[in-house]
């Protein structure tokens, strides 16, 4: 079977950390195999203009104190525009005890990168990590509450009881002059999205989902699969939004499916939900078994510490300039993949019953241009940038 490519799948939470005595887990032994040493983190960024919004990153790492640990790495090459890329031919094998040591064929992305201490100047300390177990420790003695930091990292998507649970996996994390009005909770995220995906229903507060698939890693025997995803349109924020779904979300046929690279952001809502044990990931539920959190805490990382619903919106969608012509173009892939290219989870999650049970056509004048470029006039009026 042919690997699915991910695309892209990464995030950027901007806002003040909020520590408290669950944030770090540092040197536990594992549940099944005392001899396994590991760190965890559980970070929360309060990424509020206003009202707070709480959104949480995460890291676990460890080793076997009897058999040890591998670390996989790649390196660079040059490319033919003289820039250097990651080669991911070149596999670079580093044992646990020599992960400090220098390598200057290591791939720079292969680096978590953390820079939240200054020197005696007031520059900013640049620290590496190959290890995320040495990260952890590290943030446990620098990264203090209340500090501005901007978190980058990557989107990981498991299914678990049927539902799709995503991660943001920390790679790198960096003190911030940023200001409240510009705090933000971010993602760039390849949604796959079919026919089925859209109908015309809007919720009282102006919302409308949309449904899809991101691809993901699952085992070493299916290797990536597509999980079912969501997400919202503000319909009131962006009114054009049928011309955007006619336009560059949804395939002209039934059998096509159309890859786009979107930007949203994660925001609270005033609607409360009630979550409960059972709506819990597996790893929240392991802490909760360990006691490392209480029932009750747990639950509030669920929604964020806060009572209030979060929802993964829609805001526009990722662009590529040419650095010669200068020229806007949006990353969608029309038409050229197929709806039997879906391969799913083995499991069937409650989020592809509901792509089974929707969908609708929409019929509104398309406004991008014949090379497939648009204008930034036209994104500024689409989008509302």
């Amino acid at each position: 079977m042919t690997d699915l490519k991910k695309g892209v799948s990464r995030f950027q939470l901007l806002g003040t950390a909020k520590i408290n005595d669950k944030t770090f887990a540092i040197n536990q032994k594992g549940k099944n195999n005392s001899n396994y040493i590991f760190n965890q983190l559980n970070l929360g960024i309060d990424c509020g203009n206003g009202e707070p919004n709480v959104i949480y990153t995460t890291l676990m790492d460890g080793y076997d104190t009897i058999k040890g640990k591998t670390i996989y790495c790649h390196g660079e090459r040059t490319d033919d525009n003289g820039k250097r890329v990651d080669d991911y031919e070149k596999q670079i094998l580093v044992n646990f005890a020599d992960r400090e040591l220098e390598n200057d064929e290591i791939a720079e992305s292969c680096y978590i990168i953390v820079g939240i201490v200054k020197d005696t100047e007031g520059n900013v300390i640049k620290k590496k990590f190959l290890s995320a177990y040495d990260v952890i420790a590290y943030l446990k003695e620098n990264l203090k509450e209340g500090m501005v930091v901007s978190v980058r990292g990557n989107l990981k998507f498991t299914v678990y009881q049927g539902k799709t649970q995503m991660k943001r996996e920390l790679t790198s994390i960096w003190i911030s002059n940023a200001e409240k009005k510009d705090f933000k909770a971010a993602f760039e995220q390849q949604v796959w999205f079919t026919q089925d995906g859209f109908n015309d229903k809007v919720d009282k507060d102006g919302y409308m989902p949309i449904y899809g698939y991101v691809v993901d890693y699952y085992d070493k025997d299916v290797r990536n699969v597509c999980y079912p995803f969501s997400l919202n349109i503000n319909t009131i924020a962006m009114p054009k939004y049928e011309t955007i779904i006619k336009n560059y979300l949804r395939p002209d046929k039934k059998e096509n499916v159309n890859k786009v690279s979107v930007e949203g952001r994660w925001v609270k809502t005033d609607n409360t939900v009630e979550v409960t044990y059972e709506d819990l990931s597996q790893d929240l539920k392991d802490q909760v078994d360990l006691g490392m959190l209480t029932e009750e805490e747990a639950l509030g990382r669920v929604v964020g510490n806060q009572r209030g619903e979060f929802k993964t919106l829609f805001k526009s969608i990722c662009t590529r300039k040419d650095s010669t012509t200068g020229a806007i173009t949006l990353l969608v892939d029309k038409d050229n993949s197929k709806v039997e290219d879906i391969v799913l989870p083995p499991e069937k999650t409650e989020a592809e019953e509901v792509l089974d049970s929707v969908g609708s056509e929409v019929k509104k004048k398309t406004t991008s241009d014949d090379d497939g470029t648009v204008s930034q006039d036209v994104l500024n009026d689409l989008f509302g940038l």
